[in-house]
């Protein structure tokens, strides 16, 4: 068990309208990377990362995987 003392705070990253990005095709292939390693480090660091969109169709985050 960790004392309370020793704990790590929880760590977000919010993005709102990811989507906007994703849509100019200048930048979706630079973010779609940038994201990915981002994703990879956070990870690794204990960040969650949360990408949010109003978009409803699913090709507004399929460049970014796991």
């Amino acid at each position: 068990m960790v004392s309370e003392e020793k704990k790590l705070p929880f760590i977000f990253l919010n993005h709102d309208e990811f989507a906007d990005w994703m849509l100019v095709d200048e930048y979706k292939g630079i973010v779609s990377s940038i994201v990915q390693r981002l994703g990879v480090k956070a990870r690794a660091a204990g960040i969650h990362l949360i990408f949010a969109t109003q978009r409803p169709d699913k090709d507004a985050l399929h460049a970014v995987k796991r």
